[in-house]
């Protein structure tokens, strides 16, 4: 179950929008992981056991789904747009990348390559570098290059077991959706976490 559902219902919508909140951004990042929060922004849609990346792009051209996804210092926020009638559809798969993404090897030295060229492309931009320059004061920065050539893939899972459960998550639903469904997709489709 999420920490907390929210919805802004709207009868009769067409499409629902829906997000998943996460507790996981570079404030919390140690100087030793700091760029992983935005790492495992770019791998959560890349597929799971069940589901390759073929698949998932079959399934969200056929549902007629937009995923985006963004990282910040205090979150990291997963959205999908869709036809209102596959919002549950929808919900189980969101749950499922997040819950179940497998962070496989040759995905993680692609995205490397990207996530290395879009940090060049933000120091290429004076406020942007500022910015991170000013906020690296206080938290721990915006994902040296080192750090990034060195995450493995249990690196990412470690850190989504961490963060990536329940209680750390906020779910927001816009659309023609009542909270009470939003509550029972949340209880039916975002797992507990293991105890240890």
């Amino acid at each position: 179950m999420a920490r907390c559902c929210l919805t802004r219902t709207i009868p009769g919508a067409a499409t629902a929008t829906l997000g998943f909140f996460i507790g996981s951004g570079s404030r919390i990042e140690t100087e030793s992981n700091n760029g992983i929060s935005h790492f495992l922004e770019h791998m959560t849609f890349k597929g799971t056991n069940a589901l390759k990346p073929a698949d998932i792009d079959r399934i969200t051209e056929d549902l007629g789904v937009r995923l985006d996804a963004y990282t910040q210092r205090e979150m990291t926020a997963y959205f999908a747009r869709c036809p209102r009638e596959h919002f549950d559809r929808v919900f189980s798969l969101m749950s499922e990348f997040l819950q179940d993404s497998e962070y496989r090897h040759s995905d993680i030295n692609r995205e490397r390559q990207t996530i290395l060229a879009e940090c060049e492309e933000v120091a290429k931009v004076p406020f942007e570098r500022i910015f991170d320059e000013a906020l690296s004061r206080c938290y721990a920065g915006s994902g040296p290059a080192a750090n990034i050539n060195r995450f493995t893939q249990a690196d990412l899972l470690a850190h989504a077991r961490q963060y990536y459960r329940g209680s750390n998550m906020v779910v927001a639903a816009v659309g023609d959706v009542d909270q009470a469904h939003l509550l029972d997709l949340a209880a039916k489709h975002i797992r507990r976490p293991q105890k240890r």
